[in-house]
């Protein structure tokens, strides 16, 4: 169960990966369908999906971070944490 649970979009990544993305894919197809073109928009959806979410959860025993899709994530002990400051 957790005690603190939240979740953020990263939308100063997502915003303009998502529009960069966009133009590479007219790009795309404008261009005959190139298939350097698609690799990179491929690229941008990986971006998209790593990185567009960041999910918190503090538990009794630990605090969790994952971006995204949670393929990056990391665990900490509470008691690895020795100090907190609120912002």
């Amino acid at each position: 169960m957790a005690l603190y649970e939240e979740r953020q979009l990263g939308l100063m990544v997502l915003v303009p990966v998502a529009i960069a993305a966009l133009v590479e894919l007219l790009v795309f197809v404008l261009s005959g369908f190139e298939p350097a073109t698609l690799i990179v928009f491929v690229v941008m959806l990986a971006v998209l999906l790593l990185f567009g979410t960041l999910h918190v959860e503090v538990g009794a025993s630990a605090v969790t971070l994952r971006f995204g899709v949670g393929l990056i994530h990391r665990r900490f002990s509470l008691r690895e944490v020795t100090r907190v400051t609120p912002v």
